[in-house]
């Protein structure tokens, strides 16, 4: 069980990450609604070169659940907060959907300081995020009333309920008896999990900035961008929209494979994490 051992402080509320291996930082950031634990086949194969920190957002898996909108803007100091408190030197930023988006914004805000970013199914705020649920968004540029969530939520109480939404994750049918499935299950048990999602909505208007990209790309250090043939959260061909603008110096692809690529295609994910790297980041 690869459990979160370690915490600092921000904006007076714990944030949880595990912590493993030693050398050049790697910070792991999850997807909304999930946990650090989307990255267990990369925390054990990369711990053995690298320092791995992987990051339970704040407002999800052990980190502290405050009452306010996750923004992109509070994620991204979250970020930056461990980094300089931690005096990290060339880190390697690892983002999934939301924790894309943070890494993105980080290396745009601070170019010279990350050494490679790894960016897989990068979110786009409301204008992407409506393919996945378009009775919540009924525009671009706004969501529904909180009361109308909270009734949503409710219905989400029921198992059978949870684990619909966490096949949607996926593209293949996922297996419900996998250690990342059954953690994923049992962090939307939490009795606060509903009030979390609740607060990322009501923050995610500010990362939409990133299905309008407009700033240059040019002095982002070396990118490597992955997306699921079969995300059904945010679709390939309003990534592809996103990659080209971006024009990263590594693309992937990959059939058969929705949100959590990371772990569905595991070992060619490492492997092409690693090659990466080893061109562009020793």
């Amino acid at each position: 069980m690869i459990q979160t051992n370690k915490s600092f402080e921000f904006m007076g509320y714990p944030v949880a990450y595990h912590e493993a291996g030693s050398g050049q930082p790697m910070l792991m950031l999850h997807n909304g609604g999930c946990s650090h634990i989307i990255w267990k086949n990369q925390i054990e194969y990369f711990q053995q070169d690298y320092r791995v920190i992987a990051f339970d957002l704040l407002g999800f898996g052990d980190s502290g659940r405050p009452e306010f909108p996750f923004t992109l803007e509070v994620y991204v100091d979250m970020l930056a907060s461990f980094i300089q408190q931690e005096k990290l030197e060339g880190p390697i930023l690892f983002g999934n959907c939301i924790g894309g988006a943070i890494s993105l914004q980080y290396a745009l805000d601070n170019p010279h300081i990350p050494k490679a970013l790894i960016l897989t199914n990068i979110c786009g705020g409301i204008s992407m995020m409506k393919y996945f649920h378009p009775f919540m968004f009924p525009n671009s540029h706004a969501t529904y009333p909180r009361w109308l969530y909270s009734s949503l939520f409710n219905v989400s109480a029921f198992n059978w309920v949870k684990k619909k939404v966490l096949h949607r994750l996926y593209g293949p049918k996922p297996n419900e008896e996998s250690l990342v499935f059954q953690r994923l299950l049992e962090g939307l048990h939490h009795p606060k999990q509903p009030q979390s999602r609740l607060w990322l909505i009501e923050g995610l208007t500010t990362f939409s900035k990133f299905d309008h990209f407009q700033d240059d790309p040019s002095e982002l250090p070396p990118l490597q961008v992955f997306w699921g043939k079969e995300n059904k959260v945010l679709p390939l061909h309003r990534g592809e929209l996103l990659m080209a603008k971006l024009q990263p110096q590594a693309c992937h692809i990959y059939p058969e494979a929705g949100h959590l690529l990371m772990a569905e295609k595991a070992e060619s994910f490492n492997q092409d994490v690693s090659h990466f790297l080893r061109q562009y980041a020793s």
